[in-house]
């Protein structure tokens, strides 16, 4: 198998990786390999190629029939936004009063990249969607690689008395690409007392 090759091989070719078996495969059967570790390499469109039978060593009655290609793209390494740590003061707000939250977010990604807007929630038990406003928001700015900014969020509102969901959102419009667009909200629990 090789990774990135649009050519037709010849019989004794070596991939960039292989494979074997013992057993004969019986007529009208298939049998499924894996093969793992792939490096990805640059970033672009790549064809993967397989050549069963590739030392041409078992004499069949249609020779050419043997390679198959399957075309995929290695996107380009790219920024991951996640929030790291939510701190609310104080863990318990008093009913109809306010509290502070502070946010912490960090690029766990390869490169460094735009976060976009950070939106908070005071209360919301369920996944915001792309674009939807939080109750407050801040600016992001770049991140680098392996870098964490922390944010502060004031005179938020508690409401009434009971059990909240805070929600943090990173890249809240959804612009950055990232490697993961599923681990940009986190939440912290707390309850609002009386």
């Amino acid at each position: 198998m090789w990774i990135n090759n649009p050519n037709q091989q010849n019989c004794g070719a070596i991939g960039d990786q292989s494979a074997t078996w013992a057993t004969d495969l019986a007529p009208g059967a298939s049998l499924t390999m894996k093969m793992s570790g792939l490096a990805a390499g640059p970033a672009g469109i790549k064809t993967l190629r397989a050549f069963i039978d590739s030392q041409c060593a078992t004499l069949e009655s249609n020779e050419n029939n043997n390679q198959l290609t399957q075309a995929y793209t290695v996107q380009p390494p790219a920024p991951d936004f996640r929030i790291t740590s939510i701190v609310l003061t104080p863990t318990s707000p008093i009913a109809y009063g306010t509290f502070k939250a502070v946010v912490t977010v960090k690029n766990i990604g390869p490169v460094g990249g735009k976060g976009g807007y950070l939106d908070v929630w005071n209360n919301l038990g369920r996944k915001a969607g792309c674009g939807a406003d939080g109750n407050a928001w801040t600016s992001v700015g770049t991140l680098a690689a392996n870098t964490s900014k922390t944010f502060t969020f004031t005179g938020l509102r508690s409401g009434a008395k009971g059990a909240k969901t805070f929600r943090a959102f990173v890249d809240s419009y959804c612009q950055s690409t990232e490697i993961s667009e599923t681990n940009n909200q986190a939440v912290k629990t707390y309850t609002v007392v009386p």
